[in-house]
């Protein structure tokens, strides 16, 4: 009859509102019903998708005007300038680092590599590097255990032999000088260094979760293919799509660098390129 005399954004936003309390409807009925026969698990999987699905429906554009923006770029280039250092968390690779100025808030990196190339330990040598220069960094594997990545990350602190830590063969000297380092990391506790195993069942949700609990400043996803989704019935190439998305997501919606290793086997067609 007549076209409304609000701005259509008020009514964007109360289509959005209502998007929103319908998925809580939902989702409280789904919940209760579980609660209700004992069944645990699917409780807790409904909170999850409910989570993530409002995390989905965060911010879905930003209108902002050129001048404003720009004005926000030349503060934080004078910021840049006056304090000599670089504008991202550093990946610990002097070239890589002088011509990108480290991984930027929001950004996804994508280590992709033959089995057995060295991704992990690239992904955990830019890891250490990054808490030795001020980071807090999560680091998610999925293809060790704890043991195994804090073993490696001593020895690129140390430059001391992981196999030697891992056969026990470490000389008096070797092993003060691991101590040490251990010593230095308790210190340091008020900015930890976070290690997240997952498993076969791990979840990018279950990684959503962690980081919106311990507000990590970047991300390290070792064996991000491994990751799985709630869809039960994508096949591979879809899931690893999927969980690409996903990353690229709390990236952008906790404004932190996430940093990744994809396996490329030898089988099947296709170049590494």
């Amino acid at each position: 009859p007549r076209f409304p005399a609000e701005p259509l954004g008020y009514w964007i936003d109360r289509v959005e509102q209502r998007l929103r309390v319908g998925m809580l409807a939902k989702a409280s009925k789904v919940i209760q019903e579980a609660a209700a026969e004992g069944k645990l698990s699917e409780a807790i999987d409904e909170v999850r998708m409910l989570y993530l699905g409002l995390q989905k429906r965060g911010a879905i554009d930003q209108i902002v005007t050129l001048a404003n923006v720009a004005s926000e770029v030349m503060t934080l280039h004078d910021n840049l300038q006056r304090s000599g250092r670089r504008s991202g968390v550093p990946f610990g690779f002097p070239y890589l680092d002088e011509v990108s100025s480290g991984a930027q808030p929001a950004d996804t990196v994508a280590l992709v590599g033959r089995p057995s190339q060295g991704k992990s330990y690239i992904l955990m040598n830019m890891a250490n590097y990054a808490y030795d220069h001020g980071e807090t960094p999560l680091v998610a594997t999925y293809e060790m255990a704890p043991v195994q990545c804090a073993r490696r990350i001593l020895a690129l602190r140390t430059h001391v032999s992981a196999t030697t830590i891992r056969l026990g063969r470490l000389s008096y000297w070797g092993r003060e000088k691991v101590l040490t380092d251990i010593g230095r990391l308790g210190d340091m506790s008020g900015r930890p260094f976070h290690l997240m195993q997952g498993t076969l069942k791990s979840t990018v949700e279950d990684l959503v979760l962690r980081v919106q609990e311990l507000r990590p400043t970047v991300v390290y996803v070792d064996g991000a293919y491994l990751l799985r989704t709630a869809s039960k019935n994508a096949s591979r190439w879809e899931r690893v799509s999927e969980t690409a998305e996903y990353l690229k997501m709390i990236a952008s919606e906790f404004a932190i660098p996430v940093i990744a290793t994809y396996q490329f086997n030898r089988k099947g067609a296709g170049t590494l390129g």
